[in-house]
């Protein structure tokens, strides 16, 4: 039996944390916090090369179906930095000479993050949806990806656009 004095709360309980275990958990944070930041840089760069692959093949068959559709010859054409490219029709003739200029420009697309991209050749679509050449010849058009990983530049992708108007990453 308990005396009559006894202050103690018998069948109640006591929420929360001591001083001891809120440090705990504060130092296990931190350590999860120091072990997983320097991940997060990795993985989205990781996320930018996949996106710029998917966005690559996603524009190219744009490219094809609206040459398709208009009836033009469709211009895909990369900037010299390689950080965006544009799309547009061309109507009329142009000079085999010098490089076909869209008459209009439909699409610009920024690739993600320190991705860049380079071509062979300007991708010029027919009015079939087929890849030819300034002189309205089929041919093939390689595009590459690629990316800076820890300060050096290194190929991650590489797709080739074949004179049928097939797109396939190789």
């Amino acid at each position: 039996m308990l005396p009559e004095n006894d202050q103690r709360n018998i069948g109640t309980s006591e929420t929360g944390a001591s001083l001891l275990e809120l440090l705990v958990g504060i130092i296990v944070l931190a350590i999860v916090s120091v072990l997983a930041i320097p991940q997060m840089g990795v993985m989205q760069n990781s996320f930018n090369r996949f996106n710029a692959r998917a966005q690559l093949l996603e524009d190219i068959k744009f490219a094809q179906a609206y040459s398709i559709t208009e009836g033009c010859r469709g211009v895909l054409s990369i900037n010299a930095s390689g950080k965006d490219y544009t799309f547009g029709c061309d109507y009329l003739d142009y000079d085999i000479v010098g490089d076909p200029e869209p008459d209009s420009v439909i699409l610009s697309r920024e690739v993600p993050g320190d991705v860049q991209i380079s071509a062979s050749s300007i991708a010029i679509f027919n009015s079939r949806g087929q890849s030819i050449n300034q002189s309205g010849v089929v041919t093939n058009v390689t595009f590459t990806l690629n990316s800076k990983i820890k300060d050096v530049r290194e190929d991650f992708a590489s797709g080739l656009l074949l004179g049928t108007g097939v797109f396939k990453y190789v």
